[in-house]
């Protein structure tokens, strides 16, 4: 047995960019009769583009023989797009692994 990882490209640029900006918004409220303030931060604005149009598939081929000729058989685990990579997204065990416990048995 022996894991194969392919390279595929996808149709669409991934959507999930992060925003650039980081806003800072000082608030002022009245609560039980006391003045409270304080900074709220939120994400907003522009989001960064992501052009790279790669995706990864991840599979368990095996080799065999029956009746003098090779076989082969292969498992699809999963498919994890570039940036799922890039980003520390991806996690073998989480995202495979019933896949891969279904293939032991």
């Amino acid at each position: 047995m022996y894991c194969v990882i392919q390279e595929i490209k996808t149709k669409k640029e991934d959507k999930n960019g992060k925003y650039k900006e980081l806003r800072s918004d000082y608030i002022q409220c009245t609560y039980n009769g006391e003045d409270h303030s304080y900074y709220a931060h939120s994400y907003g604005g522009e989001c960064f583009k992501r052009p790279v149009r790669k995706a990864y598939r991840i599979s368990i081929h095996e080799s065999y023989r029956e009746n003098g000729k090779v076989k082969k058989r292969q498992f699809v685990i999963c498919t994890a797009r570039y940036y799922e990579l890039a980003e520390g997204w991806v996690c073998l065990y989480d995202w495979g692994g019933r896949r891969i416990e279904k293939l032991r048995n």
